[in-house]
């Protein structure tokens, strides 16, 4: 299974050895013990640190680097039956040819921020708040008046700014946000630009059936 998506990724990986019974189901050794270790390379074939251990209980790894990485398992599996013990090696092809081996992809960092908003209680372009947010793992934004005044600053990248100030709605008009923040990728982005907030704009809407 390969996934893809904005960093950071978290992932947990946990070891299973399966298979089907006379009745087509899959089914989980109970008794199954792995020893090894999980295991990842970057997108050029090089081994990342840190390995990943303790294979026989679930993992958590974050991917917070823009780019390919492969997983895999690499040891063996003692599976134990009632009169014998089967020994399993597991050698993943570095080449992904092996299923045992899976892939996570991070996107590259975006950031952009739009021009205006119109918070006037009709439910559209209420806040301001990035426009597109990818792979950005550092943030931190601040909104001034005209005056240099800060009224109001956030981390969380999702997050944004409701045009209040101490409880209440500031005038129309054009403000000011300053963004620091750092994508994936090591990109670093630096962002001062005009904010204008005007409610009496409205977002129309029509639905024309042809």
């Amino acid at each position: 299974m390969d996934y893809e998506g904005s960093a950071p990724i978290n992932t947990t990986m946990e070891a299973k050895m399966l298979y089907v019974d006379d009745e087509g189901n899959v089914q989980t050794y109970p008794d199954a013990t792995f020893y090894g270790a999980w295991r990842v390379w970057s997108e050029g074939g090089q081994m990342e640190e840190p390995e990943i251990s303790n294979p026989n209980n679930p993992t958590e790894f974050y991917f917070n680097t823009a780019g390919t990485d492969s997983i895999a398992y690499v040891g063996y599996v003692v599976v134990s039956h009632d009169t014998y013990d089967e020994t399993i090696q597991i050698t993943p092809d570095y080449n992904r040819t092996n299923k045992y081996i899976f892939s996570v992809k991070t996107y590259e960092s975006k950031l952009t921020f739009p021009n205006a908003f119109s918070p006037n209680g009709d439910q559209y372009n209420e806040e301001f708040k990035a426009k597109e947010a990818q792979s950005i793992v550092e943030f931190h934004a601040s909104i001034y008046n005209r005056w240099g005044q800060k009224l109001y600053e956030w981390d969380n990248v999702n997050e944004g700014w409701d045009g209040t100030y101490n409880g209440k709605q500031v005038k129309d008009g054009v403000y000011y946000i300053q963004v620091k923040a750092r994508g994936a990728d090591g990109q670093v982005f630096n962002i001062k630009k005009d904010v204008n907030i005007i409610r009496d704009y409205e977002e129309t809407y029509s639905n024309t059936t042809q």
